[in-house]
């Protein structure tokens, strides 16, 4: 008692046992650290454990309390307004979909239920995947494929670590995969002329608004 690290041995008392808590014994808790970078800790737990629960309007307000967010917060918050049916309330994670890297978990899940009801367009989905192909993203590419879209994790990451191999193995007429297009990309950084011959050598299988992405 008294010590300056007083507060973390509480907090991690609170958070071991926050599961199984009785939620007016951890609200009180969470008024006593109110103010303090804890507070803002078990404040994010308490949040998350929501969430987990299913328990929207509680995530609504738990979300309202904290000063600094982390990344998934407005991702969950949105997550609560979609099941609530409150369309407004995803207004702040729109943006986070013109991402051409895998986010966390909570926005991954989230866009993955906007796709679901129809909310992310196909025009969206395919302005990602074009962003995912410039980051060279082997998970998000394969988050985001489809019937239309080939993905082969493998055959990325060998897209990104030797382009040239994967670009010699291209064969006239066969339709390109991710991998080439991952492939085209990474080697324009490195030897742009090559790589214009390869775009040329699958122009055929790509839309003018890729082409002129690609190039």
């Amino acid at each position: 008692a008294g010590h300056p690290l007083e507060a973390y041995t509480d907090y991690w008392r609170r958070r071991m046992r926050i599961e199984s808590g009785e939620p007016a014994a951890v609200n009180a808790f969470i008024r006593r650290m109110d103010g303090q970078y804890l507070g803002d800790r078990i404040r994010h737990d308490w949040l998350r454990l929501l969430a987990k629960r299913n328990e929207w309007p509680a995530v609504i307000g738990a979300a309202r309390g904290i000063r600094q967010p982390d990344p998934d917060v407005p991702c969950l918050v949105a997550q609560a307004h979609l099941a609530l049916g409150d369309l407004a309330g995803l207004g702040e994670t729109r943006p986070l979909w013109a991402s051409g890297s895998t986010l966390n978990d909570a926005c991954e899940a989230l866009f993955d239920q906007l796709r679901e009801r129809g909310l992310i367009d196909a025009a969206g989905l395919h302005r990602r995947r074009l962003l995912a192909l410039d980051s060279g993203d082997a998970k998000l590419l394969s988050r985001l494929g489809g019937d239309d879209w080939v993905v082969d994790g493998g055959r990325i990451q060998r897209a990104n670590e030797k382009p040239a191999a994967l670009l010699d193995a291209l064969r006239p007429g066969v339709k390109p995969d991710a991998a080439v297009l991952v492939a085209i990309l990474r080697k324009a950084w490195i030897e742009p002329l090559p790589a214009c011959d390869a775009l040329q050598a699958v122009r055929g299988h790509l839309s003018a608004g890729d082409q002129r992405w690609l190039t």
